[in-house]
């Protein structure tokens, strides 16, 4: 298995795992990729961590909204 593969593999584990802070810091240093096949891979796998960082953003700014209603409520 090439280094492109283990690495490759790596990040589809994060993504798997639904491990943003792995996922960030596998698309900070994206190796030069040798095959059609590979980038394909990786388009794919940017794509659904977009989609994990989206929902999770979504997620955050819920709870930010809340916890300022709760402290306006309590202010």
């Amino acid at each position: 298995m090439s280094a492109n593969q283990k690495w490759l593999n790596s990040l589809k584990m994060a993504v798997i795992n639904e491990d943003i802070g792995d996922i960030i810091k596998h698309t900070s240093d994206i190796p030069k990729l040798e095959t059609l096949e590979e980038s394909q891979t990786l388009l794919a796998l940017i794509q659904r961590a977009k989609e994990l960082i989206n929902t999770e953003m979504r997620k955050i700014d819920t709870e930010m909204t809340q916890i300022k209603q709760t402290k306006k409520y309590l202010s």
